[in-house]
């Protein structure tokens, strides 16, 4: 005989039954449709870009501006050293075959496109204007003759010196700050990240991990522009004294080649 707590029971049993059955007709699609909603944010490095806060987008378009910048620097110095090195190449072809330095000189053409030619431009200008004086060129007048010669040759090696080093600090300066600017934007992000973790309060790495993975790319980006940076620094900076130990010795040969048609009485 039922009492009427059974009779109770059984009522709310039976009100339950349709709530029960919802539930577990619906439970597989939440089961299914919560991963999705914490895995939704794209974790692709363009994803992480477009969903990193303001401050970590700025820090890595700055370091792209600056693996950009490294690229140009690249190509500029790798085309002007090899068209350097080339014209350098056949002028001191034809300075060794040359019959004097007059013969070389009348022969000269651009001399502002091979810093060797214009040494030798500037060597034989300052020849002929000792000899257009009239004073025999011996003792003391010839030691001040290539005295000057040499500093005139000199400028065109400091100016050369400074064409090709231009643009090299540029590399020194994103070698050298390019990884601290990225670490501003991994901090910055972490902090951020961890601001959103006491405001949501869980600690569930799902939620967590896509702010810190956002917040390291911008690490990854620094050391991206900062390591080739350093690497064409390196290169460059080998090919440049490579190439201005070439023009001091040619000046060496300049003066030679001098000393001797100024000891044969001749031009």
């Amino acid at each position: 005989m039922l009492t009427k707590r059974s009779v109770s029971v059984l009522s709310l049993a039976a009100c339950a039954l349709p709530t029960l059955a919802l539930a577990t007709e619906l439970a597989p699609a939440l089961l299914a449709a919560a991963p999705s909603q914490t895995l939704a944010r794209d974790l692709s490095v363009w994803g992480m870009f477009c969903d990193a806060g303001m401050a970590a987008k700025a820090v890595m378009v700055v370091l792209g501006l600056c693996s950009v910048w490294n690229v140009t620097i690249w190509i500029e110095k790798t085309l002007r050293l090899r068209a350097a090195n080339r014209r350098a190449d056949r002028f001191l072809a034809r300075f060794r075959d040359a019959a004097s330095l007059d013969s070389l000189a009348s022969d000269a053409s651009e001399p502002e496109a091979c810093p060797m030619e214009a040494m030798s431009r500037a060597g034989v200008e300052e020849l002929r204007a000792s000899e257009r004086v009239g004073t025999p060129l011996t003792g003391e007048i010839r030691d001040r003759l290539l005295q000057r010669i040499e500093s005139a040759q000199q400028l065109v090696h400091a100016e050369a010196a400074h064409l090709l080093g231009s643009s090299m600090s540029v590399l020194a300066t994103i070698g050298s700050t390019a990884p601290f600017i990225g670490l501003f934007g991994t901090v910055y992000g972490i902090m951020t990240s961890f601001i959103g973790i006491a405001q949501t309060q869980t600690t569930n790495l799902a939620v967590v991990a896509p702010g810190i993975a956002e917040a390291l790319l911008a690490t990854a980006t620094g050391l991206f522009a900062a390591i080739p940076a350093v690497v064409l620094y390196n290169k460059f900076s080998r090919d440049i004294s490579g190439f201005l130990g070439r023009l001091a010795a040619f000046r060496s040969e300049f003066s030679l080649a001098l000393a001797r048609q100024l000891d044969l009485g001749g031009r």
